[in-house]
């Protein structure tokens, strides 16, 4: 059987794993391989190799071993991976993908990238059940681990990933929760009084998400046109939003405090015209709201979705449905990149279809 690379040069003592090393001008060198913060050398061999790929990597880029240990620092490839996820996805992703990567490196007291074994996985996802975790949450965990070790991949510390080979349970299907007329109208009012209406009209006359909602720019807003743009979204692509008389008036509304600034909803503790409005600010806005009405928690279960913010978007869906719009349409101005996500609001369409008088 041929050696892997990665082999090349490491040996036991006893359990525990060596390097026997080449370097210019200081000769053959026997490194115990061990992980930051231990006194002795490593007895995984998957922790072994990836001690040995970063000491190789010192030597050839700078010709000397700078950290004999060669431990990668997991809280900075944490911040790392943190800042690479909130380009690809949401600030607030990233940083809840990133809270659950730490939160399984601080319980099983991981200490360096090669002891993210399979073993250890399967190890945290048993305590997350045992914990009465939902299966949807253990799958955003399984997520998020794995977008890790991806990350920990391609920085080439470690070689293969866990996640993939751990198998999940299936995740129930709950129909969305959606306001009532009444629902509709009560949260208008309430927002009003207290000082969100246009935030709340916004995500109900446009289905946009929290985020979206938070990045949106006057740049995207075309009263010419009667469109909205997203022109960044969770499925990573553009989409026009049309603009409803509703809308319109709103927005006209906004403009006339906020047309100046680079958001339509600008931070309000900035005086610049770049600032975002905060994602606490959202959170804590809804408060009022989520108080009062019981529609955004009762009886829900944690897997249900319709919490917050989210539950507009829902809203927004149900009622178009409901009013005989084509799911293919409200798919598009969602954004969702997959019809069959939609496909969940179908059972909302109007009841009788002549067809069905051929059967």
């Amino acid at each position: 059987m041929a050696t892997r690379s990665d082999d090349i040069g490491l040996f036991k003592r006893g359990r525990r794993w060596w390097l026997r090393l080449y370097v210019k001008g200081e000769g053959k060198k026997i490194i115990a391989l061990k992980p930051e913060g231990q006194t002795h050398a490593t007895t995984n061999r998957d922790v072994a190799r990836a001690i040995a790929r970063d000491i190789r990597r010192q030597v050839e880029e700078k010709g000397r071993i700078e950290r004999p240990t060669g431990a990668a620092d997991l809280l900075a490839l944490i911040e790392q991976f943190k800042a690479v996820n909130a380009v690809e996805a949401s600030q607030q992703q990233a940083q809840d993908n990133a809270a659950h990567v730490k939160d399984f490196i601080d319980t099983l007291e991981i200490k360096h990238p090669g002891e993210i074994t399979l073993e250890r996985v399967q190890d945290w996802f048993v305590r997350l059940h045992k914990a009465g975790r939902s299966p949807k949450t253990i799958w955003n965990h399984r997520g998020s681990l794995s977008r890790f070790c991806e990350f920990l991949i391609d920085r080439e510390h470690l070689t293969a990933n866990p996640c993939r080979r751990m198998k999940m349970p299936k995740t129930e299907k709950l129909l969305p929760r959606f306001l009532s007329i009444a629902e509709h109208d009560q949260a208008l009012t309430l927002a009003k009084d207290h000082g969100i209406y246009r935030e709340v009209a916004t995500a109900l006359y446009t289905g946009m998400r929290r985020e979206e909602l938070r990045r949106m720019a006057w740049a995207d807003v075309d009263f010419m046109r009667a469109v909205v743009m997203v022109p960044k979204s969770k499925s990573r692509r553009p989409r026009t939003i049309p603009m409803s008389d509703k809308l319109r008036t709103v927005l006209l509304e906004q403009q006339t405090d906020t047309g100046k600034r680079k958001h339509v909803f600008p931070g309000r503790d900035r005086k610049d015209h770049t600032g975002m409005r905060r994602g606490s600010w959202w959170v804590d806005a809804l408060k009022p709201l989520q108080a009062a009405m019981p529609v955004f928690t009762a009886d829900m279960a944690e897997t249900a979705t319709g919490r917050g913010w989210h539950l507009f978007r829902h809203t927004f869906a149900s009622r178009l449905v409901q009013a005989g719009v084509p799911i293919a349409k409200v798919s598009a101005w969602l954004g969702h990149t997959d019809i069959r996500t939609t496909m969940i609001y179908a059972h909302l369409a109007p009841g009788h279809d002549a067809d069905i008088e051929h059967a």
